[in-house]
């Protein structure tokens, strides 16, 4: 588990993972649709994020936290998964809440 400042945030924050396109595109739509949750359930995280921590996964299966999918450094192509406690925003986050960040950049 890596400890950054990787979006303006303080929090934990997975090293950057290359994605190629289709598979950026699916958990972008898997996000929209709400359910990204299933990607975690399923088990397909693993192809993406192949040695995640049993805690940020924990934290992705748990229905109380949220997620966000946001733009990721200069290019609008790359995102961030951000895992949050349902009952924080990205605006009233605070460094004591709980944050996991896992960036995706778009393989080239």
């Amino acid at each position: 588990m890596y400890f950054a400042d990787c979006i303006g945030f303080t929090g934990n924050c997975l090293p950057d993972v290359e994605v190629w396109a289709d598979r950026l595109d699916g958990i972008v739509e898997l996000h929209s649709t709400n359910n990204l949750r299933n990607l975690f359930l399923s088990g397909e995280y693993d192809d993406v994020w192949p040695d995640m921590p049993q805690e940020v996964l924990d934290a992705a299966l748990d229905d109380s936290n949220q997620f966000h999918l946001t733009p990721y450094g200069e290019s609008t192509e790359n995102k961030v998964l951000i895992i949050l406690p349902g009952n924080v925003t990205l605006d009233d986050y605070t460094e004591s809440d709980v944050l996991y960040a896992l960036p995706l950049i778009k393989n080239q």
